[in-house]
């Protein structure tokens, strides 16, 4: 069994796969011995078919799967996990881009420490503008050693949210199967993490400082129209039901000061009204963890903010 596999769920990005690819290909071939590349094709309709298959021609030890019909992110992840044979599985996002020996950095932290369940890393962020990405930002702006270990109760107050960026850890693979019972469709953008953090109940988690990835913040998104969901009802929901169950404790408490203050509160706002038509549908949903005078707030540019100038804003924000 390799020690680690690299799993790329892929739907109709080609190009950004492309750049991925150049960056990974070379790591991975320093670790054959212990790295396997698997491919997963979500029913993708662009040129990522052709691509892949022609690269595995000369790159023999990648591993691709098509599937002809399209499901949603958590089921994918689940279909093509069920593919890799490796030890531990980091799901890298197919936009992402890793540093230059991140490879080489996780695999010596998986051999160097036992029982992991979770290895999780910081990264940077950038706008991105397709051949390059600008206003690059450390995600975690506190450095204090390279490698901290604890245990899940302090973790998931810790790290529980930024987790949802997939291609910042690794999870030891069998943790997927114990902990698919955990599933639930209501913690939207987010339902593989209580599978994952309930699989791996018992086991030590380890995060690293040092950034060892890049998420790219395209100005358009295939899930924009989901992301106010995701952030003011899908997080909250994951962590709430991660502490009914016993799992952590604070966990939600930590979200709601750190990761919903009010300027990200406005532009979970903003979003929703260029949507307006989803979201009134979704109202009582989405004030359901507001204080009474966000929720004024909420209905206010709901109802009013014109969706253009949510656009706009977006606009002038990629740009500088």
């Amino acid at each position: 069994m390799k020690k680690l596999s690299i799993l790329i769920p892929t739907f109709n990005r080609c190009n950004y796969l492309k750049i991925t690819l150049s960056h990974l290909l070379p790591q991975i071939e320093r670790h054959l011995q212990d790295v396997e590349l698997v491919i997963c094709n979500n029913a993708s309709t662009d040129d990522t078919d052709e691509f892949v298959k022609n690269l595995q021609q000369s790159i023999k030890y990648i591993n691709y799967y098509f599937f002809e019909n399209f499901v949603e992110i958590c089921d994918s992840f689940s279909r093509s996990i069920g593919k890799t044979t490796g030890e531990y599985v980091i799901i890298w996002g197919d936009d992402d881009i890793p540093c230059l020996y991140t490879i080489d950095y996780i695999l010596k932290v998986l051999k160097e420490y036992e029982n992991v369940g979770i290895f999780h890393f910081n990264n940077m962020i950038g706008y991105d503008h397709t051949e390059y990405m600008s206003t690059l930002r450390v995600n975690y702006d506190i450095y204090d050693s390279p490698c901290k270990k604890m245990d899940l109760h302090d973790f998931l107050i810790k790290y529980a949210f930024n987790c949802g960026l997939i291609t910042t850890f690794a999870f030891y693979r069998e943790a997927w199967e114990k902990g698919l019972p955990y599933h639930s469709k209501k913690d939207y953008g987010y339902e593989f993490l209580p599978i994952i953090f309930n699989g791996i109940k018992g086991m030590d988690c380890i995060y690293c400082s040092f950034p060892l990835a890049i998420q790219r913040m395209p100005l358009t998104r295939v899930w924009l129209n989901r992301w106010p969901l995701y952030r003011a009802v899908g997080a909250p929901n994951m962590l709430k039901s991660m502490e009914s169950s016993g799992l952590t404790e604070g966990a939600y408490d930590a979200w709601k000061n750190k990761y919903f203050t009010f300027k990200i509160f406005l532009k979970v706002a903003l979003v929703a009204a260029q949507f307006r038509k989803e979201y009134k549908k979704r109202v009582k949903e989405m004030t359901k963890y507001m204080s009474p005078f966000r929720r004024i707030i909420f209905y206010v540019l709901l109802y009013c903010w014109p969706a253009f100038m949510t656009r706009k804003l977006r606009n002038q924000a990629h740009k500088q």
